[in-house]
């Protein structure tokens, strides 16, 4: 136990240490940001706007809030559209690669026999979950905290159309009731998306020749996954649900995403991350 708990520490220093950990956060703080850019000018013309202001006060407020513009429910700006579509390369670029890269290198022999095959996998998949939780959880709090420094923050009422959230939708009712618990609970879950998709990478072994193969595997396998579901299941499945696991990382889909749906299809990846994962560092490679 003390071994494995020092090298998950060692694995959480080299996985928060290393450059593409930095990198991953510049550029999804940097999309974010670009996206609250964009959200402030529209809330910029709308109070100069003093005439529409004075005939429509309730009702424009209402509508036009943090809660119906923050990233994952609004997602209208270049920034929020390009975050919402590369998000699982930003959740394996900070250290998706890092199991990879010990096989090429020798490491992976050298670090085993110290620690041993099982604590190394659990040192690195846990390095790998967390540094990927936080590559889009993080961004993700940004935008939430600087929209809602010039954003109206009304509690949500259903009375308005505007909002895409509806009943039976992910914690609906919490949207209705306590909307800050409800941003702050989707963090979390883009946490534990970001989390396993980053752990995906495992999977991969030391087969691809390139690291960059590797960082692309969950993002290719996601647009694959969506390819398939556009052909095969959407046009038997009804009702519509959210399915595609590269939207699970918006809060207003389209399509209804109910809490079981969200976290049943989270929890089979993670169960898929964690069998294939052990099955190519500890049991042996493909």
């Amino acid at each position: 136990m003390t071994k494995t708990i020092h090298s998950i520490k060692v694995e959480l220093w080299k996985a928060f240490h290393n450059p593409f950990f930095l990198i991953s956060i510049l550029i999804g703080l940097g999309l974010v940001l670009l996206d609250s850019v964009k959200i402030y000018g529209v809330i910029s013309a709308l109070i100069k706007d003093s005439a529409m202001l004075e005939q429509e006060k309730i009702s424009t407020y209402d509508n036009i809030s943090l809660y119906g513009l923050w990233l994952p429910i609004g997602g209208y700006s270049s920034g929020a559209r390009t975050f919402l579509y590369i998000w699982p390369i930003l959740a394996a670029l900070p250290y998706g690669w890092s199991y990879w890269s010990d096989r090429k290198n020798g490491s992976y022999g050298q670090i085993t026999m110290q620690t041993g095959k099982e604590a190394y996998y659990l040192s690195k998949w846990t390095a790998c979950f967390i540094s990927g939780g936080l590559a889009i959880a993080l961004p993700l709090l940004v935008n939430l905290l600087a929209d809602a420094l010039f954003c109206p923050i009304p509690t949500p009422s259903v009375k308005y159309q505007y909002f895409p959230i509806i009943n039976g939708w992910f914690f609906s009712k919490l949207f209705y009731t306590h909307p800050w618990a409800f941003c702050l609970l989707w963090c979390g879950i883009s946490f534990l998306w970001g989390g396993v998709t980053a752990t995906l990478c495992m999977a991969a072994g030391s087969k691809p020749r390139f690291m960059i193969m590797v960082i692309l595997l969950p993002f290719l396998f996601y647009m694959l996954t969506e390819v398939f579901l556009g052909i095969v299941i959407r046009p038997i499945w009804r009702p519509y649900l959210t399915i595609s696991p590269l939207q699970m990382i918006m809060a207003a889909p389209g399509d209804p995403n109910p809490a079981w749906l969200v976290l049943g299809e989270w929890g089979l990846l993670l169960i898929l991350s964690l069998l294939l994962g052990q099955w190519q560092a500890v049991k042996h490679e493909f």
